[in-house]
């Protein structure tokens, strides 16, 4: 039965770097440039949903963050983390995920 029902990265493939972009700046307030200028867990969330919702590869969101796609990874695996035990930071990622599967963009 599970292999009947296309995983959440199949459903929201096609969205684009500008919609997710955007739903996280409506979500947060800050824009690509104010996510690229800080460190932390903002900056990784956004990378780990380019990754799962936008499609983007390591390197696709190294060139947007200007870093290379090796902290990328480690970025996202820091967030990966830090999820389980931080319930404010997954509410933030479950709210910006369901802007994205929803027609609000």
């Amino acid at each position: 039965k599970d292999r009947e029902r296309p995983s959440v990265g199949v459903i929201h493939r096609y969205r684009t770097k500008d919609e997710v972009l955007l739903a996280v700046k409506r979500e947060t307030g800050k824009d690509i440039e104010a996510i690229r200028s800080e460190k932390g867990e903002l900056r990784q969330l956004v990378m780990e949903v380019l990754y799962r919702v936008g499609g983007l590869k390591g390197p696709e969101i190294g060139r947007l963050f200007g870093i290379d796609y090796g902290p990328v990874s480690q970025e996202r695996k820091r967030l990966r983390e830090k999820l389980p035990n931080n319930r404010k930071l997954r509410a933030l990622m479950s709210r910006i995920e369901g802007k994205l599967s929803s027609n609000e963009i």
